[in-house]
């Protein structure tokens, strides 16, 4: 545990141009269906730049890749040049289950800078 976050995967993120349905959100896809709907919390172990993000699906499917991300979380990590990094990934306890109207506002809507509810560890 990491600052009440439990580490789930390491390794290398990659990223990836969402469907429309996520366009402008701060989606990822994780190679365990059992972190589907979770928050995360990704730090790319290579520059220090963090970003959080809510698991919606599984991938990537090229070995020893851990995570792929949307283009809002690419950004973040500061990916676009070398398009891939070596990240942390911490799953996020107690944080609400995401819903498209969590995700679609502004771009602090799904960042880690709220506490979580009381009562989480």
């Amino acid at each position: 545990m990491f600052f009440g976050l439990t580490l789930v995967a390491v390794g290398i993120a990659s990223w990836f141009a969402p469907d429309s349905m996520y366009t402008g959100m701060r989606v990822c896809a994780m190679n365990r269906p059992s972190l589907i709907g979770v928050h995360v919390r990704i730090i790319d172990l290579d520059n220090g730049r963090t970003s959080t993000c809510v698991v919606v699906g599984t991938g990537p499917f090229v070995r020893e890749r851990v995570i792929d991300v949307s283009p809002e979380v690419r950004d973040d990590l500061e990916l676009l040049g070398p398009g891939t990094a070596n990240v942390r990934v911490f799953r996020i306890p107690c944080w609400p289950q995401p819903t498209p109207q969590t995700c679609a506002g502004p771009p602090t809507d799904c960042r880690l800078n709220v506490p979580p509810p009381a009562g989480c560890r």
